[in-house]
C-alpha cells in the first residue's frame, strides 16, 4: 500500500536556466512489498497551461524511501508558477489497500534568473589560503548589479567567523574573503558560503545559494565532507538526521493500530469488527471478513512496522481475512493444531523480533485450549496463567514479540460484567527500528583521473557490533550509474584503475548496520582524491550593449572573454 503525501515533496533551488531538476518524493509503504516494480508519472503544469506528462520506473518501496525524480527543464517557458501532479504506482498495476494516496499535487514557483556558485565548486578540497569566491548571473546577459557575498564556518551563517561582501558586477562577481588564520589549529576548516541578488528583480530568486568546500593547506585535489552539516544533501535509506546530537541514526517507524472487538454476548456482529493500520480499515466488506469465535494475529515486520501474514494463505482459505493483499491469519479452536499452518506452525512462521498483534472475535473457548497452544503463546509474550484465568466469550487482545519472555507481553481484557458483553478497544502505536542503512552522496567530479577515497568511521560500542562497507558507484556521461566497486572496508580504498574516459563522475555509498544494538556507525568523512578537468566560462566584454537594432543584412561582432 503506497502512500504520498503532498508535504513531503520538495525541489531542489533552481531557476529558469537550470537544465533540470530533482523532485524528491517521499514513498511510503504501508503494505507488504512486492517485487514489482514502481511506476510514477508526474504531470507538469506550467504558467501557460502548457502540460508535460513524463514518467520514471524505480524498485518497489519496502518501508519508506525517497525517490529522485529527474525533471528536463530545457524548455523555453519553464519560469513562473508550475505545478507537479505527481501519480505513484500510475497504471494501477500493484494492488493496494487504499489506492486514494496514490496521489499528490506539489507547487514550485520558478524564478527567471538568480545566481550560481561557480568556484570552489561544491564540496571542493582547496589548499590556496587567498581562495576567491566567483559566482555568476545565470542571466548571462544581466547588466551590473550588486550580489551579496557570505562566508562562514556554520551553515546558519551566524558565528564570529561571519564574513560579508556586496560586489557589483555584470554577469561574474568575484570575492576574495579573509579566512581564519592560516596555522595548524585551522587547517581542515569547512567553509560554508552563498550568494544572492541584493535587489532582486520581479521573477527572479530570492533565496541564497548555498556551497561549502574544506581548507587543507598544500592539500590535494578532490571533494569532502567532513561535518555533518554537508550531508544534508545526501540520498538516505533506513537513516535518520539527528540534528541535535548531529549524527546518523537507524530510522525508527511506526504503525498506528486500533482495534475493536465484542465479548460473544455482545450484540454486535463481525461487521462491527474494526482493525485499522494508520488508519485504514482492514475489516472491510470484501466477503472476507474475519470469522466469529476466532482468535486473529497480525505480524509487524520488526524494521518497517509493516504489517505481514506470517503464514500467507490463499483468499479462499477461511484462515487469512480481511482487506487484500491479507495480513491477518484467522482460527478457530478446530483449527489451531490440525493440519498444515495451523496455529502452531503461525506462532512458528513469525520472524524473532516482530511485533505481534493477538485479539479474539466472538468466543475461542479458552477453556478448551490445550497445554501445547498456551506454551507456544508464550513464545509471544503470552501468560499461560493469564490465559487459563480468562473466562469463555470475554474479549481479549494481546500486544506481544516474538522471542520474549513468558508474561512480557502487554494485555488487554475488560473488568465489566458480564465479560462476554462487553466490547473491547485499543489505539497503540507499534514501534520499530531498522538495523541497517545507508546514505548515498552527491555526485562527485568530473575527473581526468581517479586516485583514492578516503574515510573515517567512528564506532561508540565494545565490542564491535557494527558492519560497515562503501560501495564506489560509477556514473557515465549518459547519467548511467554502477557500482565498479562494492562492500570495501579499509580507509583507504585505491580507485586509481576506474577509467575517467568510462566514469567521469562518481558517487559513495556509506552502509552500516547493527543489528545486535541498533545504534549506527558514525562517518566523521569521506573524501575522494582526483585530478580534474580544465573548466571555464566564456563571457561577453563589459562594453557590448545586449539590445541593439540592425539593418538587414548588417553584420554583428562581439568580443569575448575566457575566464578559466
Amino acid at each position: 500500500d503506497n502512500s504520498i503525501l503532498s508535504e513531503s515533496l520538495t525541489a531542489e533551488p533552481i531557476n529558469a536556466e537550470s537544465d533540470s531538476f530533482n523532485l524528491k518524493l517521499i514513498v511510503r509503504n504501508f503494505g507488504i512489498t512486492v517485487k514489482d516494480s514502481l511506476k510514477v508519472s508526474v504531470r507538469r503544469t506550467l504558467s501557460d497551461n502548457t502540460t508535460i506528462v513524463m514518467d520514471s520506473i524505480y524498485p518497489s518501496v519496502l518501508f519508506q524511501d525517497t525517490l529522485n525524480f529527474v525533471v528536463d527543464n530545457q524548455i523555453s517557458n519553464s519560469f513562473g508558477n508550475n505545478q507537479f501532479t505527481i501519480d505513484i504506482d500510475a497504471d494501477g498495476d500493484i494492488d493496494e489497500l487504499d489506492e486514494s494516496n496514490n496521489s499528490a499535487i506539489f507547487d514550485l514557483f520558478i524564478p527567471l534568473f538568480g545566481t550560481k556558485n561557480l568556484f570552489p565548486i561544491d564540496y571542493a578540497i582547496v589548499s590556496d589560503h587567498d581562495v576567491r569566491l566567483l559566482a555568476q548571473a545565470t542571466d548571462l546577459f544581466s547588466q551590473a548589479r550588486d550580489f551579496l557575498f557570505e562566508i562562514d564556518t556554520l551553515n546558519t551563517f551566524n558565528s564570529p567567523a561571519l564574513r560579508q561582501n556586496t560586489v557589483n558586477a555584470r554577469s561574474l562577481a568575484a570575492w576574495q574573503p579573509t579566512l581564519l588564520p592560516d596555522i595548524p589549529a585551522n587547517d581542515s576548516t569547512v567553509y560554508f558560503w552563498r550568494t544572492k541578488f541584493a535587489q532582486p528583480q520581479p521573477g527572479e530568486s530570492d533565496e541564497w545559494v548555498i556551497s561549502s568546500f574544506i581548507y587543507i593547506g598544500d592539500g590535494p585535489e578532490g571533494w569532502s565532507q567532513s561535518v555533518f552539516n554537508q550531508y544534508d544533501e545526501n540520498a538516505l535509506t533506513g537513516l535518520s538526521r539527528n540534528l541535535f546530537d548531529k549524527s546518523l541514526d537507524f530510522e525508527e517507524t511506526e504503525t498506528d493500530v486500533f482495534i475493536r472487538t465484542f465479548g460473544s454476548a455482545n450484540p454486535a456482529d463481525i461487521t462491527d469488527i474494526s482493525v485499522q493500520f494508520n488508519g485504514a480499515e482492514y475489516n472491510i466488506d470484501n466477503d472476507k471478513r474475519c470469522r466469529d469465535n476466532t482468535i486473529n494475529f497480525i505480524a509487524f515486520e520488526k524494521s518497517t512496522t509493516v504489517p505481514y501474514a506470517a503464514i500467507p494463505l490463499i483468499f479462499q482459505d477461511p484462515r487469512t481475512c480481511g482487506r487484500t493483499p491479507q495480513v491477518i491469519n484467522s482460527y478457530r479452536r478446530n483449527e489451531f493444531e490440525t493440519g498444515s499452518d495451523n496455529l502452531l506452525d503461525y506462532i512458528d512462521a513469525i520472524n524473532d523480533g516482530d511485533s505481534v498483534i493477538m485479539y479474539t472475535i466472538g468466543n475461542p473457548e479458552f477453556s478448551l485450549w490445550t497445554a501445547a497452544v498456551k506454551s507456544k503463546l508464550e513464545e509471544i509474550g503470552a501468560s499461560t496463567a493469564e490465559i487459563e484465568s480468562l473466562q469463555d466469550g470475554e474479549p481479549y487482545i494481546l500486544k506481544g514479540r516474538k522471542g520474549v519472555s513468558a508474561g512480557d507481553a502487554v494485555t488487554y481484557t475488560t473488568a465489566t460484567l458480564p465479560k462476554n458483553e462487553q466490547q473491547l478497544s485499543i489505539d497503540q502505536t507499534i514501534e520499530g527500528i531498522f538495523s541497517e542503512g545507508e546514505m548515498t552522496s552527491t555526485i562527485i567530479g568530473p575527473a581526468s583521473a581517479w586516485q583514492s577515497v578516503v574515510n573515517d568511521i567512528k564506532i561508540s560500542e565494545m565490542p564491535v557490533t557494527d558492519v560497515v562497507a562503501f560501495d564506489v558507484i560509477g556514473i557515465n556521461n549518459s547519467g548511467n550509474e554502477t557500482v565498479i566497486l562494492a562492500n570495501q572496508t579499509a580507509n583507504i580504498i585505491d580507485i586509481s584503475s576506474v577509467n575517467p574516459d568510462a566514469y567521469p563522475y562518481l558517487r559513495l555509498r556509506f552502509n552500516t548496520a547493527d543489528p545486535d544494538n541498533l545504534t549506527s556507525a558514525q562517518l566523521r568523512k569521506w573524501q575522494v582524491l582526483y585530478t580534474g578537468v580544465p573548466e571555464g566560462i566564456v563571457v561577453l566584454e563589459p562594453d557590448f550593449e545586449v539590445t541593439q537594432s540592425l539593418q538587414e543584412g548588417t553584420q554583428l561582432s562581439a568580443a569575448f572573454g575566457f575566464l578559466n
